[in-house]
């Protein structure tokens, strides 16, 4: 932002410390112009923030990762050790449980199963004709539905004449959209 803009903005936004009261009323266009100025200075002034805090969370990640990557090696490093110690002492007792006041070490048992390569697979399915594999996900073709059907008496229908319940009308509506140059 130029600062010849900052100066206008912070102007504005001065102003709008003078007009911020109950009494506040727009009589003309123009006065609604002066209120669309303030409320783009107000997002300017968003914005400027917005960037100041950005820089700020930027700053803060970046670190933290350097932190993080600093420990990152001596985690490992530890962890090495106490997983060789670990080891060692299941070779000699199979059920062995480190459990000591700052931590418990033990193992898990993962079964085994499968892995998926989920387009491979659908594909080999589908060619095999094992359709009893394969889930459809069942959904409403909404536009469709709306296109076909109609709303009579507060239900809608289908040509056939059934009655599909679930299908409220949404009345149309209308909102005000303020856009500031």
């Amino acid at each position: 932002m130029s600062e010849q803009m900052d100066e206008m903005l912070k102007d504005e936004l001065d102003h709008v410390k003078d007009v911020n009261n109950p009494r506040l009323v727009i009589k003309n266009d123009e006065d609604a112009d002066d209120v669309l100025r303030i409320l783009k200075a107000l997002d300017a002034k968003d914005q400027d923030n917005k960037k100041v805090a950005d820089h700020n969370v930027a700053a803060v990640d970046a670190w933290l990762s350097r932190k993080q990557a600093e420990t990152q090696s001596d985690r490992e490093y530890y962890t090495n050790l106490i997983k060789s110690y670990f080891a060692s002492k299941r070779s000699s007792d199979p059920k062995y449980l480190l459990d000591v006041p700052n931590g418990r070490v033990s193992t898990r048992k993962n079964p085994s199963g499968l892995n998926y390569v989920d387009d491979l697979v659908l594909k080999s399915l589908t060619e095999q004709g094992a359709d009893e594999f394969i889930r459809t996900k069942h959904e409403i073709d909404k536009k469709s539905l709306k296109k076909e059907g109609r709303f009579a008496n507060g239900k809608f229908i289908l040509p056939t004449g059934e009655i599909v319940d679930g299908v409220t009308e949404k009345p149309s509506t209308t909102t005000i959209k303020i856009n500031i140059n």
